[in-house]
């Protein structure tokens, strides 16, 4: 079960940054998840695999700052996080989350 977002700015702020905190590896993947995020009837489950491996052919070129602000705009329209609302999902298929707690170092 997934819950829609209603979080306080404080909880935004650190979910974006545990985001930049994920390897170049996974914030390649996520936004080539976004990519292929497909809800059409010929794509199953929602998922363009041409599409996907096109974004991450191409992710390669794009820095990580601008991979995280492409990432987090569509975490943000999507809006989805875990039943209890510690966990956003940062993906369209909630396999890859960041919690909205900031760990203190």
């Amino acid at each position: 079960m997934a819950w829609s977002w209603s979080h306080t700015a404080e909880a935004y702020r650190n979910a974006k940054l545990n985001l930049a905190d994920l390897s170049r590896e996974n914030l390649r993947v996520i936004y080539s998840e976004w990519r292929a995020h497909d809800n059409r009837e010929e794509h199953a489950g929602g998922f363009n695999e041409d599409a996907y491996k096109i974004a991450f052919e191409t992710s390669a070129l794009i820095s990580n700052e601008n991979l995280v602000n492409d990432i987090w705009l569509e975490a943000c329209d999507f809006a989805t996080c875990d039943n209890g609302g510690f966990i956003a999902w940062v993906c369209p298929f909630g396999c890859h989350t960041v919690s909205f707690d900031r760990d203190a170092d």
